[in-house]
């Protein structure tokens, strides 16, 4: 007797018949892509929680120029789906604009290391292994380093003026 036969007939008439299933690996990857890609791509858009006039939107293309222009930045690896990036974000975003509005020569920067291949691919090359990950440039060094204090509004900003600090000593000596 087969498996669908032994079934009760009701659980019989729930099944669904494979006739119109891809039959191979990839016509199923294009099915996905023809149907979940876009729709993907355009929620990934919708849910940047770091979209802000005040936190710069990072790309591969666009980082490496980011950083020779503003030298003292923090910089959050986040992806959209991640609970702890969502949580961060509001934060990040008035820490961001409470710099700018004090005029402190420090920026914030993110970059969503799920929008696209790119982006991941870039940010495995970073070494991000997990998120967010939060790093930060002070100065001429060049170097993206560890970021390793707390995640609120007020921890942002002292480290702002801090790396500010530290850099302007840096420049002077």
């Amino acid at each position: 007797m087969s498996y669908i036969a032994s079934l009760p007939r009701r659980r019989r008439r729930q099944t669904r018949s494979f006739a119109d299933a891809p039959s191979s690996v990839p016509e199923l990857s294009q099915n996905y892509n023809e149907l979940a890609l876009p729709q993907m791509q355009e929620q990934v858009q919708e849910n940047n929680h770091y979209a802000s006039p005040y936190v710069y939107q990072l790309t591969p293309e666009n980082f490496d120029e980011f950083l020779e222009q503003n030298p003292n930045n923090l910089c959050a690896f986040t992806t959209n789906w991640c609970s702890h990036c969502k949580e961060m974000a509001p934060e990040y975003v008035a820490a961001a604009q409470e710099a700018q509005d004090n005029e402190l020569e420090f920026k914030f920067a993110a970059i969503d290391c799920a929008a696209n291949e790119a982006n991941e691919a870039f940010c495995r090359k970073q070494k991000i292994n997990s998120y967010p990950t939060i790093k930060y440039m002070a100065g001429q060094s060049k170097q993206l380093q560890d970021y390793h204090g707390g995640r609120s509004k007020k921890d942002f900003i002292r480290a702002a003026r801090q790396y500010s600090k530290k850099s302007n000593s840096m420049n002077f000596q």
